[in-house]
C-alpha cells in the first residue's frame, strides 16, 4: 500500500470519527430538543431547532469531504471512478494492512451505532409533533362553529364568518 493510501485510510479514519462526534452532538441537542417539547417550551425547541439544523450542515460538510476521500481512495487501489463510495468498510478493510482493519472497523461500527440512535431519537420528535398537531386540530375544530362553516377572526380577535368578513377586517 502506498504511502498516499496509508495517509488518506489515516484521514478517513479521523474523517469517520469526526462525524460520529458530530452524530453524538446532534443526538444530544435532539433529546434536549424532545425535553423542551415535553415542556412545550417554544424557545427551547427553536434553539434546539436551530443548533441541530446547524450540526446537519456540518455532517453534511463531511459527508462530502467523506464522498471526496473515498475517491481518492479508490484510486489508490485502482477501483473505477467513483465506485469507492459505494465500497463497504468491510470490502475496504480487506484491501489494508491488518492492524488497520480494526481501527477502521471501530470507527465505522461507532459512526453506525450513533445514526442508528440518531434516527430513533428523530423518530420519537417526529411522533411527539404529530401528536402535538393533532391536538391544535382537536383544540382549532373545538371553537369552530358547529354549522361547518369556514371561520376566521376579526382584527379584535373575535370569531367571524369568513363570507361575512370584510376586506378591511382581512387585510388589517
Amino acid at each position: 500500500m502506498s504511502e498516499n493510501a496509508h495517509r488518506r485510510i489515516d484521514d478517513l479514519i479521523k474523517l469517520l470519527n469526526r462525524l460520529s462526534a458530530l452524530h453524538e452532538d446532534l443526538l444530544g441537542v435532539i433529546r434536549r430538543k424532545i425535553d423542551a417539547m415535553k415542556r412545550a417550551d417554544i424557545e427551547g425547541m427553536r434553539e434546539f431547532g436551530e443548533q441541530e439544523q446547524s450540526i446537519v450542515v456540518q455532517i453534511g460538510e463531511r459527508e462530502g469531504l467523506r464522498r471526496q476521500l473515498m475517491d481518492l481512495i479508490g484510486e489508490d487501489f485502482k477501483l473505477p471512478a467513483r465506485s469507492a463510495r459505494s465500497v463497504s468498510l468491510k470490502q475496504l478493510g480487506a484491501r489494508i494492512p491488518t492492524a488497520w482493519q480494526s481501527i477502521l472497523g471501530d470507527a465505522g461500527d461507532r459512526l453506525r451505532s450513533c445514526m442508528t440512535r440518531v434516527a430513533a431519537a428523530n423518530r420519537v420528535a417526529g411522533e411527539i409533533a404529530r401528536q402535538v398537531v393533532t391536538h391544535l386540530k382537536w383544540v382549532f375544530a373545538s371553537v369552530r362553529p358547529d354549522d361547518g362553516e369556514p371561520v376566521g377572526y376579526s382584527r379584535t380577535g373575535m370569531l367571524v364568518s369568513n363570507t361575512e368578513t370584510r376586506l378591511f377586517d382581512a387585510m388589517g
